[in-house]
């Protein structure tokens, strides 16, 4: 396993395991695909089945512990996606919610338009009306003060 194909596996493996920057994910991949490209030149002559490389024991349970990792993120994420589409179906219940209500207070709205426009032309007619009482009002009253005054007058002469 040390020197085959011209790569030694174990201090690649030991440099993964070093390297901080490299994630689970990329360690699992690497170590797998290392794993099946070495095996892959172990093939008995008449190439049916295919013969894995041996791994040691460390490099069994590293590869072991590194698929329960990826398990366990990939749990995560389904975690993650299925509250992700929880919260997405609430907002849309809310934002549904809120259109209808926004409907009703829009449809509120326009009533009290039409509300304020008949009653826009309600006053005008009786300021009219009202105008009309004014001058006849004032046209009767300054009759009678004429009377008045004419009376005084020729009382008075």
């Amino acid at each position: 396993m040390r020197f085959l194909l011209g790569v030694d596996i174990r201090n690649l493996l030991e440099h993964m395991n070093r390297n901080k920057e490299i994630n689970y994910f990329s360690k699992t991949k690497y170590m797998l695909s290392i794993y099946f490209q070495v095996s892959a030149f172990i093939l008995p002559k008449n190439r049916r089945e295919v013969r894995p490389l041996p791994l040691s024991d460390q490099d069994h349970q590293m590869l072991l512990k590194h698929g329960k990792e990826l398990s366990d993120h990939e749990r995560r994420i389904t975690d993650l996606n299925n509250k992700m589409t929880d919260t997405l179906k609430s907002v849309d219940e809310s934002n549904k919610y809120l259109r209808e209500q926004n409907n009703r207070i829009l449809e509120a709205v326009i009533r009290g338009d039409e509300k304020s426009e008949n009653h826009k032309n309600e006053m005008e007619v009786i300021n009219r009306q009202n105008l009309w009482k004014v001058v006849t009002i004032a046209i009767g009253s300054s009759s009678v003060i004429y009377l008045i005054l004419q009376q005084l007058i020729h009382f008075l002469h």
